[in-house]
Parts: C-alpha cells; sequence; structure tokens
C-alpha cells in the first residue's frame, strides 16, 4: 500500500517533535525537575568566577600592606637564630624572626590571586655569630658578614578561585622563602592545595598542610579597612629546631597596616638601608617572580575554574509528572493522528478502486465519455437494464455481483464489493434503483476520464476484439434470456446460438488477424 504525503509529513514532525523534547529538555521548566543550580551554586556555569565578585570582602584583603611580628617558640620564649643554615638545601634561616619587617602586595586578576612579599631580617646578634659553626653549615645567607649585614628574601605564592564557587580560594604554587627550594624552584602542590576563606567574621583564614613536612594555620583579622592583627602557628616537621629539637614549632603574631604604592616602595627601600642588606641581595621593585605560571600551568595544572571544565555539571533533567503527562497525551494524539490518515488513505484507495472496476465493467458495453454527465440518459439506462437482469427496476446485490465480476475486467474482492455496494445502495434497502446508480457513477469523475483515455489510446485489433467480445457476450446473454422458459425446443435453439456466437467470435478474430496483415504489407 502507498503510503500518502500527508502520512510521511506527519511521521517526519512527529519524530523531529520528539528528538527536539528530548534534546531541549531544560530542567527547572513546568514540566521538567529543578535545576541543582537553583540551589547549589557549584552547578551553576553562568556563576562568577571572579573571586572579589563571589565575596566582596577580598576587596579588603587587596592592595600593599607592610606587617611587623614577633615569633616565639612552643614555650613563649624568642626564637632564636638558627644555626643549621646549609646553603645546599636546608630551610632553616640563620637571622632573628623577632623584630623583622615584611612588605606584602596582594594582587586580584578575575579568578587568580598574586601574592608578591618581601622579608627584611636585621643582621644576627655578635653572640650567635661567635659561636663555633661546623661545614657544611654556615651563620650567614650569601656574601655578607654575620652582625653586620641583615638579609632580603622573596616569597609569593599563586591561587586560583575553585569550583566550589564559594568565595574561597586554593593556593597551588609556593615561590622564594615560601617554597621548601627556596629561590631554585617553584613548590607545586595542586593535589595539596593551601585553602584561603573569608569567614562570617570577615576574618581570612589559611590552611596548609604537606603531610610528613609542614602544618601553617594563619588567620587576618581586620580590625578596621586599613589594619589588620595576623597571627600564625608553623610545624616544621622536616627541619630541625635550633636545639636539633624536631618538630620545629613556633607561634608569630603581628600586624599589617595598609599603604599606598609610594609608601610601599619607600618602605622597602628604607627597610634595606637600617638592616643593612647588601645591594646584590636586595629584591628589585616590584619583584616578579621567574616562577611565575605559564597560561598552560594556570588552567591545567592549577585548574583555574575559568579556563578549565568544572567537575560540577548539571545532570541532564528528567521530566516531572506534569511533562510525563503531556508526552503520553501528544503520543496518543500522534499515534491517533497518525491511525486516522492511514485510515482514510486506504479507504480512499479502496473507493479509487471500487469505481474504477465499475466504469472498467460498463466499458465492455458502452464508449466510455470523459465524465457521467456526457453520457446520454439513454445509454446509462440501458446499461442498468444489462445489471437488472430481473428487469425489476431495482439492481440487487447478486445481479451487480454478477456485473462487475464477468468478462475480462478482472475479479473484485468480496471486501471492495461490500464497500462498493454500501456505497451505491444508499438508503439501505438491499436494492439499487436507477437514482441511486447515477448518483454513484457521478462521483467517478477521475475514473470515466482515465477509460475515456485508455479507449482513445487503444489500437485498431484491440477495438475490433473488444467489441467482439462485447458482441459476444451480449448475443449469448439475449439469447438465453429469451430462450430460459422454451423447454426442449429452447434448449436446442441455445446450443445452435451458442454455436454462432462462438462463429462469429472466430470471424471477428479472423477480420483482427486480416487487419494486422494489412497493416503489415502496408
Amino acid at each position: 500500500m502507498r503510503v500518502s504525503t500527508a502520512v510521511i509529513s506527519l511521521g517526519l514532525y512527529g519524530s523531529n517533535v520528539l528528538d527536539s523534547v528530548v534534546e531541549a529538555v531544560k530542567c527547572g521548566t513546568p514540566l521538567t525537575t529543578e535545576c541543582l543550580s537553583d540551589s547549589d551554586v557549584r552547578f551553576d556555569a553562568d556563576y562568577t568566577k571572579d573571586l572579589k565578585g563571589q565575596d566582596p570582602r577580598w576587596i579588603n584583603f587587596e592592595g600593599y600592606w607592610k606587617i611587623e611580628l614577633v615569633a616565639v617558640d612552643m614555650e613563649g620564649n624568642e626564637v632564636p637564630p638558627n644555626n643549621k643554615y646549609n646553603p645546599n638545601g636546608s630551610g632553616q634561616f640563620p637571622y632573628l624572626y623577632n623584630g623583622f619587617v615584611g612588605f606584602y602586595n596582594h594582587t586580584f586578576l578575575g579568578s587568580r590571586f598574586i601574592a608578591s612579599r618581601y622579608y627584611i631580617h636585621k643582621p644576627s646578634p655578635q653572640d650567635f655569630c661567635d659561636q663555633p659553626i661546623e661545614p657544611p653549615y654556615m651563620n650567614v645567607v650569601g656574601d655578607g658578614t654575620c652582625g653586620v649585614n641583615g638579609q632580603a628574601v622573596s616569597a609569593g605564592f599563586y591561587a586560583t578561585s575553585t569550583y566550589e564557587n564559594d568565595g574561597s580560594m586554593n593556593e597551588f604554587r609556593s615561590v622564594g622563602s615560601y617554597s621548601i627550594f627556596r629561590d631554585t624552584a617553584p613548590m607545586d602542590h595542586p593535589d595539596m592545595p593551601s585553602r584561603y576563606q573569608v569567614l562570617d567574621s570577615g576574618t581570612v583564614n589559611n590552611f596548609f598542610q604537606m603531610p610528613g613536612v609542614f602544618v601553617q594555620d594563619s588567620s587576618y583579622t581586620f580590625i578596621d579597612e586599613d589594619r589588620v592583627m595576623v597571627t600564625n602557628t608553623a610545624i616544621d616537621l622536616f627541619n630541625e629546631g635550633p636545639e636539633g629539637d624536631k618538630p620545629s614549632t613556633g607561634v608569630s603574631m603581628g600586624k599589617m597596616t595598609r599603604l599606598t604604592e609610594e609608601e610601599f616602595v619607600k618602605g622597602v627601600e628604607d627597610a634595606y638601608e637600617e638592616a643593612n642588606v647588601l645591594p646584590s641581595e636586595r629584591m628589585p621593585i616590584p619583584y616578579a617572580s621567574q616562577f611565575y605560571p605559564t597560561e598552560e600551568e594556570w588552567c591545567n595544572t592549577f585548574q583555574d575554574p575559568s579556563c578549565s571544565v568544572s567537575p560540577y555539571q548539571e545532570p541532564v533533567a528528567s521530566l516531572n509528572g506534569g511533562g510525563i503527562a503531556l508526552i503520553v497525551v501528544l503520543c496518543v494524539a500522534f499515534l491517533s493522528a497518525a491511525f486516522c490518515l492511514f485510515y482514510r488513505h486506504a479507504k480512499a484507495t479502496q473507493k479509487k478502486r471500487i469505481k474504477e472496476h465499475l466504469i472498467d465493467a460498463m466499458a465492455r458495453n458502452i464508449v466510455i465519455a470523459p465524465a457521467a454527465g456526457q453520457l446520454s440518459p439513454s445509454e446509462l439506462k440501458r446499461e442498468f437494464d444489462r445489471v437488472d437482469k430481473d428487469k425489476g427496476g431495482t439492481v440487487s446485490k447478486d445481479e451487480l455481483w454478477e456485473y462487475v465480476c464477468r468478462g475480462h475486467v478482472g475479479t473484485m474482492s468480496n471486501k471492495d464489493f461490500n464497500a462498493m455496494w454500501s456505497i451505491i445502495d444508499l438508503d439501505g434497502s438491499g436494492e439499487v434503483d436507477f437514482v441511486e446508480f447515477i448518483t454513484f457513477l457521478s462521483s467517478c469523475g477521475d475514473q470515466f476520464e482515465k477509460v475515456h483515455k485508455e479507449q482513445g489510446h487503444k489500437k485498431r485489433e484491440d477495438l475490433i476484439e473488444y467489441a467482439s467480445q462485447a458482441l459476444s457476450s451480449r448475443r449469448l446473454m439475449a439469447s438465453i434470456n429469451q430462450d430460459e422458459d422454451k423447454g426442449e425446443e429452447g434448449q436446442a435453439k441455445r446450443t445452435v446460438r451458442l454455436g454462432d456466437i462462438k462463429e462469429s467470435e472466430d470471424e471477428a478474430k479472423a477480420a483482427v488477424d486480416k487487419g494486422k496483415q494489412a497493416d503489415d504489407d502496408v
């Protein structure tokens, strides 16, 4: 069965609609489940990655600062210089921790944080310098003289916002004195980040733990926008303390004071002079570490959220109760529409088929005009009478069946015939009168035109043979009807007439053959 264009279009449309529903389902609509991002900012792809955008209090931590600290051990004693400084790698420092001064430059760049820091230590006490030192240890860093020259060291770290979108930041790289490698290499720890976050009180907290090496906990409590109280607790599990003890522990306390850029630069220069730091040991201002991360390191190694993929992805939404109900209704409507179109297509095809069959049957007896209206009433009446064998004025179902099935038109299925009968028998009486008959024929315009064209294209021999068959059929039926009640004499006449009809058919066929031969001779 051929499928109509409308059915195909409906199928494609339905398929596209369902595909669109599946692909375009979004969370948070009236028909779908709620979005996780509505209650959890980690899943919000549009949430800002900017640290100050996530927590405006980071603005207080930004800028230039001067820091002064006092350091004591766990017993509350002043931490003396360490005579275990090894220039080949030891992290100990042969200068006083008390009385040093530091300068911090904190910079926020969107999702990134850069801390550049200077620590300037005064010369060590003379009694420390007089102590014997066993190689490879030294009591001074660089080319200076113990007790005469102080020391300047740089330190810094780099951090980014996190996938948590909670305003916290993770430090992934430490450089300078913050690295166990000092100035020889950065210390990357992406798997053990040092976390910075702003607590509810406005205090900035930093906790860092490197198992087996170092633990530190720092707090920056803002007294106001320009003053900060600093506390720091550190436990060094790797290096020995001044007395050779492990772990080395210490607590430092102090304050941070905000500076302008000019005050920052002058403060560093003044501190260099006061501590008598050799010019060759002084850090340039501003100081840029050679280990500043590349863009690839920011994105791939340190997983900057602004240029990497978050593990918190909004899951595919599912339909809620209303959405499921809507899909069910749409599917039922689609299937119903498809069934309706298929049914209409099948009925239309059947109606066309039965009309063609009836007009083909009529073509055995008359020349078909382009339309039923162009046939004369007498022709239509004669054809009706041919169907009405008992001449009762109406056509029964059996009479119509015999009419459409005889000759060379072909057989008609019972299903198609019953459908045709239900169409022709308008009043359902079981009998078809002449009005019902021509009413049906008037609906067969396309079929009349088709058969008319087919007859117009028949060859000469086809028309002769077709006419011969029609004539033979009519003569046979007329003779049989006339002799039905004449007994044995009638039976004999019918036999003779059948022979005559056979001779007529043979003569017609001979004429056809003769016509063909004449055409060939020409």
